[in-house]
């Protein structure tokens, strides 16, 4: 049975293949609609029931010759598959296609995999003032701590060992995972937040005559709806106005925003990327793992920012950068070509000398 090898994981909610094509706007192309699909699959390990995803004919290639397997791919791929592809199979897959086979397997993983639902349960052994208001249906772990006048939306979950500070706002359907700490701060709703993360902590704003005084920080965090905020974050109240975060952006392990960032919709946010303080961010920017924006700069939207680059100065719209400070790709490219160059002519020369 599917459930015997270790790398399947049976859906409590299987979908049948008609029902999974409406889901994802797709086209079945071959295959039976009445099959089932009972659980997602990595390519060389798809079983009977699996539905994985191939966005080129290498990954196509890669799909287990097993019967009952549904794959998500895009028209291009298709047309790219020899005959011999083709044939080659034993058992035949049932194809769906699609314009973007991950995004549309994300979408169908999210309806066999669905997120937890609040249990409803406030456990005992959790702490919370009289005067919080607790919405409809949430649920509240061991050892969460909900402070006076919090508010908290309905069918919402808090893990164990949360903080919820004073006069702090969660929205509804959102979950606090493990350890998170919240103060300063409004929550949007279907917001997750991932463990021990601390947001509205007071921002790093240090007076500068030597005496290396904290200043007062009295704004707060703000955070839109359907953001999600990775593992051991840090997001800075503001110091006057507020540090916000519209709605669908995602931010990934370890991340920092300082006091008084303003980050748009929708931007895609890495591990260990750093955000100085009063820094202005567009929307739909994606920014790869270790990037460093420096305090008060101003970056467009539609901007790929590469690993590790380190953005200096402001930055309009739709520019692919890379490197410290930060330039466009095809000018990185040639600066980090010149050094090698420079360092394979200094070796040279250093060895005939």
């Amino acid at each position: 049975m599917a459930g015997h090898h270790h790398y399947i994981h049976s859906s409590a909610f299987p979908i049948s293949v008609s029902d999974a094509v409406a889901l994802i706007a797709g086209e079945l192309v071959q295959g039976a609609p009445d099959a089932m699909i009972t659980h997602a699959s990595m390519l060389d390990n798809a079983t009977n029931g699996a539905v994985c995803f191939a966005e080129n004919t290498k990954a196509f290639a890669r799909i287990a010759d097993i019967a009952g397997v549904t794959c998500l791919t895009n028209q291009d791929t298709l047309d790219q598959l020899t005959e011999a592809d083709k044939t080659k199979r034993k058992h035949p897959l049932l194809i769906i296609i699609v314009d973007r086979p991950k995004d549309r397997f994300a979408v169908l993983m999210a309806s066999l995999y669905p997120a937890a639902k609040s249990t409803g349960r406030i456990h005992t052994m959790s702490s919370i003032a009289d005067d919080a208001v607790i919405g409809k249906n949430v649920q509240i772990d061991a050892f969460v701590a909900i402070a006076s006048k919090a508010v908290i939306g309905d069918n919402s979950i808090i893990k164990s060992g949360a903080v919820i500070g004073e006069n702090v706002i969660i929205g509804q359907n959102v979950l606090i995972m493990p350890q998170v700490h919240i103060e300063h701060a409004a929550i949007g709703d279907h917001v997750q937040i991932s463990p021990g993360s601390v947001i509205g902590n007071t921002g790093f704003g240090i007076s500068g005559d030597g005496q290396n005084r904290l200043a007062p920080h009295i704004g707060k965090v703000i955070i839109g709806d359907h953001s999600y905020i990775g593992s051991l974050n840090t997001i800075d109240r503001g110091m006057l106005g507020d540090t916000s975060i519209g709605a669908h952006v995602m931010t990934d392990s370890r991340c920092h925003i300082a006091h008084n960032v303003k980050i748009g919709k929708g931007n895609i946010i890495c591990a260990k990327v750093g955000f100085a303080g009063s820094v202005t961010v567009g929307e739909r920017n994606i920014f790869g793992p270790e990037v460093s924006i420096a305090s008060h700069v101003t970056i467009g939207s539609g901007n790929l920012f590469a690993s590790r680059g380190g953005v200096t100065k402001d930055i309009t719209n739709g520019h692919v950068l890379g490197g410290f400070p930060a330039v466009a790709m095809a000018d990185y490219r040639l600066q980090v070509a010149a050094l090698r160059r420079l360092a394979r002519e200094l070796k040279s020369k250093a060895g005939k000398e």
